[in-house]
């Protein structure tokens, strides 16, 4: 096998680097690229461009190639533009897909850990319900992955190519996605994607995905303010709440994205109560205002007995500094 790879390798390279290849490369495989749209099966395609995506991750590599990438960017050419439009077109529709899948998950694994809701369904309802579990799962193993290399393929053309989503034609477009996707990743009802072993299952880490959306933010935001303007524009899912809790995310990378089980909003400063319970210090300390009760279960609790929580070497949430 190392030795097939290897032989594939040196094909690649001598392919590339062929004089009459320099120049001829990239147009191809941007027309390829489009044209998939209507040549083929429209489930198909998503397979074509990902094997199209792992050529260009390769080409991108090549100094020589990158440079001409980035000469055809900035020309924003129809040709090009039309691809951009694509691949923006695929980012969206792979997110909604597997973002959806996740969801259904959620919701049939919630009612069969159950066991006395699950046992009351009838017969049929449970069979539709794994019919739906089942299907879901195969749309997030497939979609996830085309879905994180078309964002890994915005990445690296926001970062180094950035010139034409700086245009009408792809910038609102391109912020509407990204706000839309921030919305669904980190608002309030993000929980609703949270799974059972989610990376060993199905690769499904919601902070690199995150990261990856922040990314493309951050990289046209460096290129110029007109970005900001199309991310102003979109009145549907733009919100500085939603993108606090983006960096509030991305801010705490070894830890756990943990919710307040009464409010279901990200935890700044988690502490235990003597229950075992873990809620955010302020809608605890806001509870006891009103009554000197644990909420779970009604005995008696003060704040001396709330104890920060630690997980391994630093805290869960933001240190209370009162």
């Amino acid at each position: 096998m190392e030795r097939l790879k290897l032989v594939i390798r040196d094909i690649f390279q001598l392919i590339v680097f062929i004089s009459s290849t320099l120049h001829k490369i990239w147009h191809p495989n941007f027309q390829f690229y489009s044209d998939a749209e209507a040549g083929t099966d429209f489930y198909e395609k998503f397979s074509i461009r990902r094997n199209i995506q792992v050529i260009f991750q390769c080409l991108w590599n090549e100094t020589y190639y990158r440079s001409v990438m980035i000469y055809l960017a900035r020309a924003c050419g129809p040709e090009f533009i039309r691809f951009i439009n694509m691949v923006i077109n695929d980012a969206t529709f792979l997110l909604d897909e597997s973002l959806a899948a996740l969801k259904k998950i959620h919701d049939v694994e919630l009612v069969m850990a159950n066991k006395d809701e699950w046992a009351a369904l009838e017969r049929e309802e449970q069979q539709q319900r794994e019919s739906i579990l089942e299907d879901a799962k195969r749309q997030v193993r497939s979609w996830l992955i085309y879905a994180k290399d078309t964002l890994e393929l915005l990445g690296y053309l926001t970062r180094d190519a950035p010139q034409p989503f700086a245009q009408d034609v792809l910038g609102d477009r391109l912020a509407s996605m990204l706000n839309h996707n921030i919305a669904q990743l980190c608002g309030r009802k993000c929980m609703e994607l949270k799974v059972r072993d989610a990376a060993e299952r199905f690769q499904w880490e919601p902070r690199k995905l995150v990261g990856q959306v922040v990314d493309v933010y951050l990289n046209l935001a460096a290129f110029s303010d007109t970005f900001a303007e199309f991310i102003a524009h979109d009145e549907v899912s733009n919100n500085h709440i939603v993108r606090g809790s983006a960096l509030e995310i991305l801010s705490h990378e070894s830890t756990p994205f943990v919710p307040d089980p009464v409010m279901d909003t990200l935890m700044e400063d988690p502490v235990r109560l003597p229950s075992g319970h873990i809620m955010d210090r302020k809608h605890i300390m806001r509870h006891l205002l009103s009554s000197q009760t644990n909420p779970f279960n009604r005995a008696t609790l003060t704040e001396e007995e709330l104890e920060p929580e630690w997980i391994g070497s630093r805290p869960l949430g933001r240190k209370h500094n009162c």
